[in-house]
């Protein structure tokens, strides 16, 4: 009598287990690399964050010291243009004696007894460390480009002004010689200094602090936006 081969058990496979369970595991490798590089990404955003508020602390310094700057050059140079046409060649005044009092009525310090000048002008060495940390380092690689255009626009403007220094002290070198020539350029170097010290004050300086705290409240936005989608 021949023997019954015995069925083999049918094994039944929980298909939709095993792909449930595998795109949970999907899911959650994925969320992990989401929120491991989010935090990766804000981290390098508070960076960037802290260095734009140590450049916006240093501008604004550096905009009340060249407002200090403009309003003392500005009457030293107001004073040499109604000045200089009333003297000649050796700087001996040609005006008439009303003339000089009213000048040195309105001028007392800078046209003193005599005809004697004093020169009077503010050079200040404007620092950016915060700038310069922040450019060699690369932090602000990540920011909006106009804003790191409009920082940058200041900070080389403001380097302009400083080179104008070293003109300034080699005219005032040669005024000590007395030659009206000598007063006049140092009047037109003033003058340049001058113009860019205002574009640097009344145009660039806002205009970097504008974009910065726009900046900075854009992001403090983003940031409460996603504190409140994950209570939600």
């Amino acid at each position: 009598m021949a023997k019954q081969k015995k069925k083999a058990p049918k094994v039944k496979i929980e298909w939709l287990n095993h792909v449930l369970g595998f795109a949970g595991v999907v899911l959650g490798v994925l969320i992990a690399f989401w929120l491991n590089n989010w935090a990766g990404n804000r981290r390098e955003q508070q960076i960037a964050e802290v260095a734009l508020k140590n450049i916006r602390s240093e501008v604004a310094r550096n905009q009340s010291a060249m407002d200090t700057l403009v309003q003392v050059n500005a009457r030293q140079l107001s004073f040499l243009d109604a000045y200089l046409p009333l003297v000649d060649d050796d700087m001996t005044f040609l005006g008439s004696s009303s003339q000089f009092d009213s000048l040195q009525a309105q001028f007392p310090d800078l046209l003193l007894a005599r005809g004697r000048l004093d020169i009077e002008i503010e050079l200040l060495g404007l620092p950016e460390v915060a700038w310069k940390t922040s450019l060699n380092s690369s932090i602000l690689s990540s920011i909006d480009f106009n804003l790191l255009y409009a920082i940058n626009e200041s900070y080389d403007l403001q380097e302009k002004v400083a080179g104008i220094d070293n003109l300034l002290i080699s005219d005032l070198r040669n005024i000590g010689n007395g030659r009206k020539n000598d007063f006049h350029s140092f009047q037109r170097t003033l003058g340049t200094y001058m113009q860019l010290s205002e574009q640097l004050l009344l145009e660039k300086y806002p205009r970097c602090l504008k974009e910065i705290d726009l900046f900075l409240a854009d992001g403090n936005r983003d940031t409460d936006a996603l504190v409140l989608d994950t209570i939600k």
